[in-house]
């Protein structure tokens, strides 16, 4: 090789060194995530380090302070969701599906099934709370009705006709429903939680958390997924938790207040606005003396404009605006198909009282989350027909049949 040609390689080289330079630096610029793994070998460090080039989710003004009144008088919150659209669910798909094992893939049901025991903040227990008793009087062992002296039939024939047929006590009726409701709409391809198996408590709150919790989950892998953070919404999944096994703590109350609805709840109300394939339903016995059979409850504008305050103060936190961006129309007619397919198929469990049995209401159950969500009361404790009627295990299984194909109509018979 002659000096001139070495000369030309030796600058050839040099030439396509800073090329490169120059390619590596813009390249940096553009996919700073390229280079990561070569400077971090802690996965931990590395998760953090590809979570701080990930864009933070743009949120508009969420001060309660922007707040204006409404015709009622109280501060009230903007119909307008403060997070873009990230989440787009398709309900279109489903419309015209077969009944069968795939009809409602992608569906997901949160089923809280059982009694509900509030805590209660000391300055707010009443006069005469504490002296407040459970009934004394004597009662059947199995049904837990009063018992009432019958002759000519006894004790063993009794247990021998109970068993024969398959009668669920009264504390199982709603778990009993609930299991057999989740296998109903698995059968269709559905997923399913029940919340009280993730939540010991029978608080409301501790059911909500349970379901706030898992949708801002869900929220924030999709986010990642488009290379996008929430740093609000993930401050909130501490607080979430802790009130999912603690619904009382004071983290649990500032979350879910009492009057209103405060800015972080309402960040997560917006985000599970987003999820038209998740609903749920809150599966109760009612304490009415005058009513029977079942009610469809769902929780609207209408009594959301009435729960918020007139002004804000510091002192008392618990006073927030009112939420009403709720899917009213969704979960009043979830409601009505239900209630209509529970009188079609169980005409025993129709509703007899003075009210409606399909009905707007201040059910916690549809306060503190903005999923399609409808309070089923499928009966009366202090009515012995109904309770009678529910501990029949076919009675039960019909009715989880009932609701199930309401939720099929729901999604698949969609207008």
């Amino acid at each position: 090789m002659t000096q001139k040609k070495a000369l030309k390689t030796l600058a050839a080289i040099v030439l396509f060194s800073a090329l490169l330079l120059v390619f590596n630096y813009f390249y940096k610029k553009i996919k700073p995530e390229a280079y990561l793994e070569a400077k971090r070998e802690n996965p931990v460090e590395l998760a953090m380090a590809r979570r701080d080039l990930m864009d933070d989710l743009p949120i508009q003004e969420n001060d309660p302070k922007t707040a204006v009144k409404n015709d009622r008088g109280l501060l009230a919150w903007s119909q307008e969701s403060i997070i873009p659209e990230f989440h787009k669910a398709d309900l279109s798909i489903y419309r015209g599906r077969n009944k069968n094992a795939h009809a409602l893939e992608g569906i997901v049901l949160f089923i809280d099934a059982g009694e509900v025991a509030e805590e209660v903040l000391i300055d707010d227990v009443p006069s005469g709370e504490q002296t407040r008793k459970a009934n004394v009087a004597a009662t059947d062992p199995f049904t837990l009705l009063p018992v009432r002296q019958k002759s000519g039939v006894s004790q063993p024939e009794k247990e021998k006709e109970k068993e024969k047929e398959k009668v669920v006590a009264p504390g199982e009726i709603l778990d009993t429903l609930a299991k057999k409701l989740k296998k109903e709409m698995e059968d269709m391809g559905a997923t399913v939680y029940l919340t009280r198996e993730q939540s010991k408590s029978a608080s409301e709150i501790s059911q909500q958390a349970v379901i706030g919790n898992q949708i801002a989950q869900r929220f924030l892998a999709e986010l990642k997924e488009q290379n996008f953070k929430s740093v609000d919404i993930e401050t909130l999944i501490p607080t979430l938790h802790n009130s999912v096994t603690d619904p009382g703590s004071l983290a649990a109350r500032a979350l879910f207040t009492n009057n209103g609805i405060n800015s972080n709840l309402r960040l997560l109300l917006d985000v599970e606005r987003q999820y038209k394939e998740v609903f749920y339903l809150s599966l109760r016995l009612g304490d009415s003396e005058t009513e029977s059979g079942v009610k469809a409850l769902y929780y609207g504008a209408t009594v959301g404009a009435s729960f918020g305050s007139s002004a804000l103060d510091e002192a008392n936190p618990q006073n927030q605006p009112a939420y009403v961006a709720y899917d009213v129309s969704s979960r009043r007619r979830l409601a009505e198909q239900v209630e209509r397919n529970i009188r079609e198929y169980l005409p025993e469990l129709s509703y007899k009282g003075k009210q409606t049995a399909v009905q707007e209401s201040a059910v916690v159950s549809g306060r503190y989350n903005n999923l399609t969500a409808v309070e089923l009361v499928i009966g009366q404790r202090a009515n012995e027909e109904n309770i009678r009627f529910l501990q029949q295990e076919s009675n039960i299984k019909t009715l989880a049949e009932a609701i199930a194909l309401s939720a099929y109509e729901f999604y698949c018979d969609q207008p």
